[in-house]
């Protein structure tokens, strides 16, 4: 993370992302907080067991601002 410096960090469940992130609990969506200074999301898993909290909302979400990051540079 800190050698590659990502403008966005993407956690596919809320699982990784609350272990990575040292809370109890998290939110779908991009967070408040940032990792390593980077624009966090946590998105819905793609696992077959978590189809029943899917939502592609949010990674649509994400495109878009990856998409924003992209037209800057």
């Amino acid at each position: 993370m800190i050698a590659n410096r990502p403008a966005i960090v993407a956690f596919n469940g809320k699982d990784a992302a609350k272990r990575c992130l040292g809370k109890d609990t998290v939110t779908y969506g991009r967070q408040k907080d940032t990792y390593e200074k980077a624009i966090v999301y946590v998105l819905p898993s793609t696992s077959d067991q978590a189809a029943a909290h899917w939502d592609e909302r949010h990674w649509h979400d994400l495109a878009a601002e990856v998409r924003k990051l992209r037209n800057r540079h």
